[in-house]
């Protein structure tokens, strides 16, 4: 292997390892018309952004993966902006040793940090000089793939896409917050029909990380109509693997200041590999 390629086999390896691989009674007294909760649920999203920001918890699961099968990753969330940062343990997706990875979300693109791709020499390619970031588009992978399930702006897309049929599970508190469990069923179609025009493709790669039409999650909301927790259950696709993805979201109204990396410091992953990541024998392999 050429000095000019060995950077680019040790970067998709990481990208493997960065993919993230994601009943009480119902309550009978009072409860509201199915249309009613369905309605609550789909925009309790939108009234989870109203507080501008927010700090979150991501859980990625996958039956059978890497790593244990489940990663968890810390961050926040400019929600105006649909910006987020967030930190996760390197050895947790297969990295040598114990510090932590940065990564940013801006416009459903993920930068990871180079600083996590230990024993990579960017003298020896010039792709890497003076470079940071790696930049990771989720739609050249295979129509998004597990990557793009760590956006935490992928949940609150998602739930535009509620359909009618909500089974309300009951109360429970999470981080201290009082909230009403419900079980629902995600159109794909809808979720992306019903964000704004400008969204539209960046929800619709999002949704599909979750590899089908019609999605199966949970979804825990405040006494002010707010999301705090959501999972998603992911089926097992040609891009995905079955498992779960969730969010808890806290520290409402937090001040977030996330922006993308300056252009001259950014590496694209498939310019780095000089064709489409899909082709290449290490993403095959952890697919």
């Amino acid at each position: 292997m050429s000095p000019r390629h060995r950077p680019s086999l040790a970067l998709a390896t990481l990208v493997v390892a960065t993919a993230f691989v994601i009943p009480a009674s119902p309550l009978a007294a009072g409860a509201r018309p199915a249309v009613e909760d369905a309605g609550r649920v789909s925009k309790s999203g939108d009234e989870l952004a109203k507080a501008g920001g927010a700090k979150f918890r991501g859980t990625t699961s996958s039956a059978g993966g890497g790593n244990g099968g489940t990663v968890t990753f810390d961050g926040s969330i400019d929600f105006t902006s649909r910006a987020a940062e967030y930190s996760v343990d390197a050895a947790a997706i297969g990295l040598q040793g114990t510090g932590k990875v940065r990564t940013l979300v801006s416009g459903g693109v993920l930068y990871l940090s180079l600083d996590a791709v230990g024993g990579v020499d960017p003298s020896s390619s010039p792709d890497l000089a003076g470079k940071k970031w790696l930049r990771l588009d989720p739609k050249v992978f295979g129509g998004g793939g597990q990557i793009g399930q760590s956006d935490p702006n992928g949940s609150i897309d998602a739930l535009r896409g509620v359909k009618g049929n909500v089974k309300r599970v009951g109360s429970e508190k999470v981080r201290g917050t009082r909230t009403t469990r419900s079980r629902v069923t995600i159109d794909a179609d809808q979720a992306v029909n019903s964000a704004p025009e400008a969204q539209r493709d960046e929800v619709r790669n999002s949704i599909g990380t979750l590899g089908s039409k019609a999605i199966p999650a949970d979804v825990w909301i405040d006494g002010k109509g707010r999301l705090r927790k959501v999972r998603l259950h992911v089926a097992a696709s040609t891009t995905t693997t079955k498992g779960s993805v969730t969010f808890e979201y806290f520290d409402l109204g937090a001040h977030v200041n996330v922006e993308a990396p300056p252009a001259n410091e950014v590496v694209d992953f498939q310019d780095l590999l000089g064709g489409s990541p899909s082709t290449t024998e290490p993403t095959a392999a952890g697919g």
